[in-house]
């Protein structure tokens, strides 16, 4: 079993595929600076076109090399010596590398967990080879060891995808979770229990790495044969030509059924990256099951949700209960607090020290609001004796309203049945420049529990979790129809799939997916989704979607008229009858006329009848130039041995100014203005700052603030600045 604590991260850019060639060529992991991928002109060689390039230029140090889902290599490439580079006939384009890593939330210990299987099913996904792409796999589990038949470690370069074991600063569980979901066939059963899984180590210690080792393992995968492969990774850079994308992309047209987490950025549209953005991959969402949930409410006010925070004692107050500002927790007295809630808004203190004045003056319980928009996500840090949750913003401050009137206020504690929905943290699309609804389905991912390392189990919650499950149901799918291409299990999914009323197509795609009605479909389209893009006033696109009958029985179809609104028109097929095996060509037509209502985004379901059961397909468009956002992607890296901080963002039209500044995470005080700059250009922005001051060692925030034209924007990172977590 490898110990791979020993391990210095390499924070850098996009993305490419690996298979190691005979030249001099350093570990995946090792400690060269600024690798970039060097995309081959179509007409050369890959490898002649390696060698061509390292003779003309000694200094460039080859990394990967890739032919079957990417055509190119990685290397270490001097800065200066790029834009000539760019001038020679052997090279294509060159792409600059992202970092990734995996985030690990755990579920609230209150929640109810949820077992990944859906029940008995006929098919268990016998003989159908899935591979997890991830950061390895503890193989010796009592409940993963049965079906795991092998992969590669493309960080170390060898046979051996274990997990990364010791230093709890370094060790990793989120492949070992993944892959529980997906073949789990022990004491916790998987949704594909008798798959055989393979897994590709391409996030090394820490759940770090970089593009180019998940496009070596994407690569490795497809070479090795897999039928499904998983990726619950991905960056924060929205756009559909990325290498990540075009490698996936490319895996699907040889075959292999990819599947990819959307990203857990959401709520705000645009929010979701590559690899999520391919085009011809499975892009998941996540949602939650039905589910008990906890409120409070002013009399007979709105009921406000509050958010158990694990750790804590359980809220479960059956009376009404006086409740009292506390500011922000810095200075509370037990002659106000003594039996009563307590609610504290986040800032100038850290949420343990709250809790703990909170306590030593006698509170019955705490309740933390957020100090921005969204939902806050608290860990204390401890083991409180009195019951500790967060609410929104919005919430707290209704709260802080009522109680200005200086009269005693009271809360009602309640317990809810609430509905399915989509994850607060589950990454919205479109995709950026083409319209690409995304994802393409929804999937359980909250309170998700699975295997961790060490023969444990543990709930965890993300599009990390709902990838693995549709994962699972297209092994199902694969077992059932041992012929159908990737493009028809898609179909299949999407066609079967439940939308939630409440949610746009770019949000959730065609749905809920439904593993039992998905193996039995018997029709499938292609596209599954409709894309019209950007629409004029008087204007008329057409879509062309393929209907294949795969039944042994003649079927009947008619589309339904959308509901009529004014200045749109629809042009659909009219009824018509498929024979068994037969396909229909069609087409779908989408007509504007005088819409003085221009919308930024349009999207909708369109109605399709099979028998007179229903099939639903997304559609979007827009009406104007939709507003883009002018900053993704943006990380933050400390590297303590040289006091530097690399920060990079992705810029899809560049801006007019960055400015970097730090604050420290918990209370959002103001440290420091590390960085300005003017002018910058379009693509990935990266700059190293060295750091003049000494901080002392603790969690921090960057706050990036752009502006482009007359739009602004800030987006936020956390960073550790120190020499260990404490």
């Amino acid at each position: 079993m490898k110990y791979r604590s020993n391990y210095r991260f390499l924070v850098i850019g996009f993305f490419a595929t690996i298979l190691v060639f005979p030249i001099a060529v350093p570990a995946v992991g090792s400690d060269s600076d600024n690798p970039v991928i060097i995309e081959v002109n179509e007409e050369l060689p890959v490898e002649e076109a390696i060698q061509s390039l390292t003779r003309k230029y000694p200094s460039i140090i080859p990394r990967c090399q890739y032919s079957a889902v990417f055509r190119g290599f990685s290397a270490v490439v001097p800065p200066a010596l790029i834009r000539e580079l760019e001038q020679e006939e052997e090279v294509w384009s060159i792409h600059k590398t992202e970092s990734l890593q995996t985030t690990i939330q755990k579920a609230p210990a209150s929640s109810t967990r949820l077992k990944p299987s859906f029940g008995t099913q006929k098919f268990t996904g016998k003989g159908v080879k899935v591979g997890v792409i991830d950061t390895g796999v503890d193989y010796t589990h009592p409940d993963l060891k049965k079906n795991y038949k092998g992969g590669y470690d493309v960080v170390d370069e060898d046979d051996d995808p274990m997990e990364t074991m010791g230093s709890p600063k370094w060790a990793t569980i989120h492949g070992t979770h993944v892959s529980g979901i997906i073949a789990g066939n022990g004491r916790m059963k998987g949704v594909a229990p008798n798959s055989d899984l393979y897994v590709y180590r391409a996030l090394g210690p820490g759940g770090r790495g970089t593009t180019d080792q998940v496009i070596a393992a994407i690569e490795r995968a497809v070479k090795d044969g897999m039928d499904i492969i998983n990726l619950s990774l991905g960056d924060t850079v929205n756009g559909p030509d990325l290498p990540t994308s075009v490698a996936l992309d490319e895996a699907v047209k040889k075959g292999v059924t990819a599947v990819v987490a959307n990203g857990n950025d959401g709520p705000g549209v645009w929010t979701i990256g590559s690899p999520g953005t391919s085009g011809r991959a499975i892009s998941v969402g996540a949602s939650s099951e039905a589910a008990r949930t906890q409120t409070i409410s002013l009399g007979a006010g709105k009921d406000m949700k509050i958010s158990p925070v694990a750790g804590a004692a359980p809220w479960e107050f059956s009376h009404s209960m006086r409740i009292v500002n506390g500011g922000n927790g810095a200075n509370l007295s037990k002659e106000q607090l003594d039996g009563k809630l307590v609610l504290v808004q986040r800032g100038e203190i850290t949420f343990k020290e709250k809790v703990k004045r909170a306590i030593r003056s006698r509170a019955a319980g705490v309740l933390i609001f957020n100090n921005e928009i969204g939902e806050l996500s608290a860990s204390i840090g401890m083991t409180s004796e009195i019951p500790v949750a967060t609410m929104t913003k919005k919430d707290g401050e209704r709260i802080l309203q009522v109680l200005k009137s200086g009269k005693p206020v009271a809360v009602q504690m309640k317990e809810h049945m609430e509905e399915r929905k989509l994850a607060s943290f589950s990454s919205r699309g479109p995709v950026i420049d083409n319209l690409g609804i995304k994802p393409d389905v929804i999937a359980p991912g909250v309170q998700i529990d699975s295997t961790v390392p060490g023969g444990k189990y543990l709930a965890l919650q993300g599009t990390s979790m709902a990838a693995p499950f549709v994962a699972g149901v297209c092994a199902l799918m694969k077992e059932a129809h041992p012929d159908w291409t990737p493009q028809e299990i898609k179909s299949a999914l999407m066609t079967t799939a439940s939308p939630l009323k409440q949610y746009h197509t770019f949000e959730q795609g065609a749905g809920r997916v439904n593993p039992q009605k998905a193996v039995k479909e018997e029709t499938l389209l292609s596209p599954s989704s409709l894309t019209f893009g950007l629409m004029e006033n008087g204007s008329s696109v057409k879509k062309t979607i393929i209907i294949h009958n795969k039944s042994k029985r003649k079927k009947r179809y008619a589309f339904s008229i959308p509901p009529k609104e004014r200045f749109i028109s629809w042009r659909l097929p009219r009824m018509f009858s498929l024979g068994p095996g037969e396909k229909k060509v069609t087409d779908i037509t989408l007509e504007l006329n005088d819409w003085m209502d221009k919308v930024a985004l349009k999207d909708g379901y369109l109605k399709m009848y099979e028998d007179g059961e229903e099939i639903q397909i997304p559609y979007l468009f827009a009406m104007k130039e939709p507003n883009y956002p002018i900053g993704r992607g943006l990380e933050a890296e400390y590297a303590k041995d040289t006091k530097v901080i690399e920060v990079n963002i992705y810029l899809p039209f560049g801006a007019d100014e960055v400015e970097y500044s730090l604050y420290e995470y918990d209370s959002l005080l103001f440290v420091d203005q590390i960085g300005v700059y003017k002018g910058v250009k379009k693509g990935l922005f990266k700059r190293k700052i060295k750091i003049a001051k000494d901080y002392p060692s603790n969690f921090y925030e960057i706050v990036t603030k752009l502006k482009k034209d007359d739009k602004e924007l800030v987006i936020k990172v956390p960073i550790y600045i120190g020499d260990k977590v404490q």
